[in-house]
């Protein structure tokens, strides 16, 4: 089990704070134009969905230090120094045979995190993030 890719990404902090900016401006803007009001109105309701899911992925980070972006986009890990990165998890499958092995990557689910086998989704497992290798503190270390 290790990591497919890596990168550092801004600490959890910052996007708590950028995103209770982004909730504060989008109630306050909304009655300043009344002839854009839908316009506002939707803006508003998007800044609203995108700054609900930054407050959940600070959540999980300071929660689980590990929380899974939809799309397979990749997870969002934080490294014990604190900073946060993004990252790719990757593992072999334990149910695939020698000869045709399979790479599981971290899918989301209803049920939470799961480790989904690339040759067949029926194969698939919890995901546990606490079991990765332990993220590099140094930035030079980076793939």
């Amino acid at each position: 089990m290790d990591r497919d890719a890596k990168r550092p990404v801004w600490p959890a902090d910052r996007i708590s704070a950028i995103s209770g900016i982004m909730t504060i401006a989008s109630f306050l803007g909304i009655g300043w134009l009344p002839d854009l009001t839908a316009p506002l109105a939707l803006f508003a309701m998007a800044l609203g969905i995108v700054t609900l899911l930054a407050f959940a992925a600070g959540n999980d980070l300071r929660t689980y230090g590990t929380h899974v972006l939809p799309l397979r986009w990749g997870t969002l890990e934080r490294a014990q120094d604190g900073s946060t990165w993004l990252t790719d998890p990757v593992a072999a499958c334990p149910w695939c045979p020698k000869d045709r092995p399979g790479v599981m990557h971290v899918e989301r689910s209803p049920s939470g995190p799961q480790w989904v086998c690339a040759n067949s989704p029926n194969h698939h497992d919890g995901f546990d993030g606490t079991q990765l290798p332990t993220l590099p503190t140094d930035k030079s270390e980076v793939s």
